[in-house]
């Protein structure tokens, strides 16, 4: 049976950011300033709110810039519904910009560290408790943020990962001992041939010699014999099989996590969106005796 040589190289391996965890702070004038709001106190369309937000991070006209343009507008919009004051308008903006800037800093799934960062921010703006967190939220503030960014970034937290984060695949390659290197795979998703497709030609020259031995002998070898490239053959055939068998399993599989981690995240933030907050009682209240 040939050996397996598994060829490993660190500094080939292109660095993949893992997800982190992130500690909360006062996010307040990060982003956007008191004269930065003032002009878009003058806006008077939404074209001239998208210029001056274009501006003033300085997007240009590429996909993910218009996605995240559109991020920040609807953004602003949100704290106009909501008559926000210049302050809450800044802490937003900066909480949920800060909160998309770590979700896409992973193509790896980072779902429950992303939310839960998103409440600590929110909670270092709703208590006052300086330096580390400051009353700008109110409860029902809370309440009404929390509802927006349920129902609108994280409802569509994996499409802003599809567009935002690098697509991540891994290519592996086997070589054999006195056989030729795997190909360099194609497109994913290619199927690997199986029976004699795999098996090199050996082209006969005239004195009935290999016309390249090096194909099928290694370095400082004679060339196989006839009988050892049969059971070569046959060796190829069983692990293109097997591998087949093995890849088509793989893809089941993924797909059958993939569609329970789609119910799993539709179920835990329809669960998120529905729960509400106990009611607060008043400062100064005091219940009826009879």
């Amino acid at each position: 049976m040939a050996e397996t040589e598994v060829m490993y190289n660190r500094d080939n391996v292109p660095s993949v950011p893992l997800p982190e965890n992130h500690k909360a702070k006062v996010l307040i004038w990060s982003d956007l300033t008191v004269s930065h709001l003032s002009e878009m106190g003058l806006a008077q369309s939404a074209d001239d709110m998208k210029r001056l937000l274009s501006e003033i991070f300085t997007l240009d006209e590429s996909k993910r810039c218009m996605v995240l343009l559109d991020f920040y507008y609807y953004n602003i919009q949100f704290c106009k519904e909501q008559k926000f004051t210049a302050e809450q308008t800044s802490a937003l903006f900066s909480v949920m910009k800060s909160v998309h800037e770590v979700c896409v800093e992973t193509p790896f799934n980072n779902l429950d560290a992303v939310f839960k960062y998103f409440k600590e921010l929110i909670l270092s703006h709703s208590v006052k408790r300086p330096p580390f967190s400051i009353d700008v939220f109110t409860a029902d503030n809370v309440k009404a943020i929390s509802h927006y960014a349920l129902t609108t970034y994280f409802r569509h937290y994996k499409l802003y990962k599809y567009v935002f984060t690098p697509k991540v695949r891994l290519d592996l390659s086997m070589m054999y001992k006195g056989l030729p290197a795997t190909p360099v795979p194609s497109e994913a998703g290619d199927q690997p041939q199986t029976g004699d497709d795999n098996i090199p030609e050996e082209d006969e020259t005239e004195g009935g010699e290999a016309g390249d031995p090096g194909r099928i002998q290694s370095a400082g070898q004679t060339s196989i014999s006839a009988d050892e490239a049969e059971d070569v053959k046959e060796l190829r055939t069983i692990i293109n099989q097997h591998l087949s068998a093995e890849i088509k399993n793989l893809r089941i599989s993924i797909d059958d996590q993939l569609k329970n981690q789609d119910e799993l995240l539709n179920l835990r933030l329809g669960t998120l969106a529905d729960t509400k907050p106990p009611a607060k009682s008043r400062p100064g209240s005091k219940s009826k005796k009879k």
